[in-house]
């Protein structure tokens, strides 16, 4: 009999641990709203953008490379879940109040070093541009060690509607770098999509004459450039 109850009590200690654990992942998903999100690494030399529509449907970019996959729980760590691409874990996270926390520890991110690598929750553009000035402003010295990649932040934060942190941090490299000709073109992008069509036209022929005076390849110049400038 004592037997038979032992074994009672282990079988219901399994169950009872199993369905804590689908409570628990349950939880994680709806407390932090991960549907319909979209998650950057403002306060990162990363560019890392997680959009998660839900679980089984997400999509990663790193660096500017885009992989498509599904989130399930990591198997080993409790609270930490793994992007996942044709089976293959890219990265295992979890979530700090609404942002997610890329684990790093294998340092597999060869433009961060950190242990951790955090990306906030995309609400909105004055939000973003909060933090973007947080970042520039511990970090004055990417603009010599690393130009190309706080440039890049600017680029991407363009393509998620992030319009006014992304001119903001084009503007300081522009101040630092005025021959740096790609970001005299993504300013006049990011000016143009903020419905200031004159700044824009500015910028675009900045970038022109840049282009020019470089001895950059004209052919280059995207069909949408010349097209803003005659457009008044």
């Amino acid at each position: 009999m004592k037997n038979i109850l032992t074994t009672l009590l282990f079988l219901m200690t399994i169950l009872c641990h199993s369905k804590s654990n689908e409570l628990y992942d349950r939880t994680n998903f709806q407390n932090f709203r991960i549907k319909d999100s979209t998650y950057f690494s403002f306060s990162s030399s990363c560019n890392i953008q997680l959009e998660i529509s839900d679980a089984k449907n997400a999509i990663l970019n790193i660096n500017g490379k885009t992989k498509k996959g599904t989130i399930i729980k990591n198997k080993y760590s409790k609270g930490f879940f793994d992007f996942k691409e044709n089976n293959i874990v890219i990265i295992t996270f979890s979530f700090e109040d609404s942002n997610i926390v890329v684990e790093n520890q294998k340092y597999q991110f060869e433009c961060e070093g950190a242990k951790f690598i955090i990306l906030d929750k995309i609400k909105n553009d004055n939000e973003s541009l909060v933090k973007v000035k947080n970042y520039l402003n511990e970090n004055q010295t990417i603009f010599d060690e690393n130009i190309e990649s706080i440039n890049d932040k600017a680029y991407f934060l363009e393509k998620i509607n992030q319009y006014k942190s992304s001119a903001y941090i084009l503007e300081k490299i522009i101040e630092r770098k005025p021959d740096r000709v790609v970001a005299w073109l993504n300013l006049g992008d990011v000016y143009w999509e903020l419905n200031k069509k004159e700044e824009a036209q500015t910028k675009y022929l900045k970038y022109i004459s840049l282009m020019k005076t470089q001895k950059k390849d004209l052919k280059k110049i995207p069909q949408r450039v010349n097209e803003r400038i005659l457009n008044n």
